[in-house]
């Protein structure tokens, strides 16, 4: 019997994007039968908001990257965070900007190939 590849199905759960689910063989499943793979479908856009932002010097914003896959569905994936200029503001790994001197900076938030920024000002 011959599994390599054989799609079982191509739906996506509601709310959910993912790839098409295909049987494992029992031999590559550690000797469980009837293991099913469900990876969540692959990045193919961020969007990070809010897009710009003000921030007086200490304050605090929290971002949000929404990620979604080739045909617009949400998916899932981790974003690495990071600043243009950590002297002006900083970011968490969790998106949580920290506004640090008088400037501007922009966060970008990005997943493999693809990204997206805040711009950040700081007042």
């Amino acid at each position: 019997m011959k599994y390599d590849n054989e799609i079982i199905s191509d739906r996506p759960m509601a709310g959910v994007a993912v790839r098409p689910i295909k049987r494992i063989p029992p031999d590559k499943a550690g000797g469980v039968q009837g293991v099913l793979a469900n990876r969540p479908a692959a990045v193919a856009s961020v969007d990070v908001t809010p897009p710009t932002v003000t921030l007086a010097a200490l304050a605090t914003q929290q971002l949000t990257a929404t990620l979604r896959d080739n045909h617009g569905s949400l998916t899932t994936g981790a974003v690495v965070w990071s600043s243009s200029d950590a002297t002006k503001a900083t970011v968490g790994s969790n998106g949580l900007v920290t506004a640090v001197a008088t400037g501007s900076a922009t966060i970008t938030g990005r997943v493999g190939e693809f990204s997206d920024t805040c711009e950040v000002t700081v007042s």
